[in-house]
């Protein structure tokens, strides 16, 4: 759950800060939306090959590697300029945050019992809201400190400190 909706905090920071790069950066919507565009593009399709491979390999190990390479994808957009590079980045990213979904649903039908089962996905979908709403919650605070790099650090951070949490329970899992 950590994990999942330190993703979704993650997840939002480019679109919580598209205004701010824009005034800050000089560059246009259009110009901006790309970044977004690469995401979603690799997300849709990371999507397919997730569930492919989440039914071949460890699926704790393949999300604590999701979450590991998100926040590796996440800190660097602080300190990128160039439109093509942030694409690139946030395309990473979105292959990276598609690692999760597929294998958290293998470890629910695998590890939960059919009585805790439906509590369990109500529960990882309260991570989405807990995880978007704390990013708002960053963003506004960490935007009055100084600028937008801010909440990439931030998101990073998040997601990073998710994994070792994740990492230091996988064995108990």
């Amino acid at each position: 759950w950590i994990i999942y909706a330190s993703a979704y905090f993650g997840r939002t920071c480019y679109s919580a800060s598209i205004a701010s790069i824009a005034a800050a950066e000089f560059y246009t919507k259009s110009e901006i939306g790309l970044v977004g565009t690469a995401f979603f593009i690799c997300y849709g399709v990371g999507q397919i090959i997730s569930g492919i491979a989440g039914d071949r390999v460890n699926p704790f190990g393949m999300v604590l590697f999701g979450a590991l390479g998100s926040s590796a994808a996440v800190f660097p957009l602080a300190f990128t300029k160039p439109l093509v590079l942030m694409a690139v980045i946030w395309g990473a990213n979105g292959i990276f945050q598609s690692m999760l979904w597929s294998p958290l649903l293998r470890v629910f039908s695998q590890t939960i019992s059919s009585e805790l089962r439906e509590k369990a996905i109500l529960n990882i979908a309260l991570s989405l809201p807990v995880g978007t709403d704390a990013l708002i919650f960053a963003q506004r605070l960490l935007s009055n400190i100084q600028n937008w790099n801010n909440v990439f650090i931030c998101g990073g951070t998040v997601i990073l400190l998710a994994f070792f949490i994740g990492a230091y329970f996988y064995p108990y899992l």
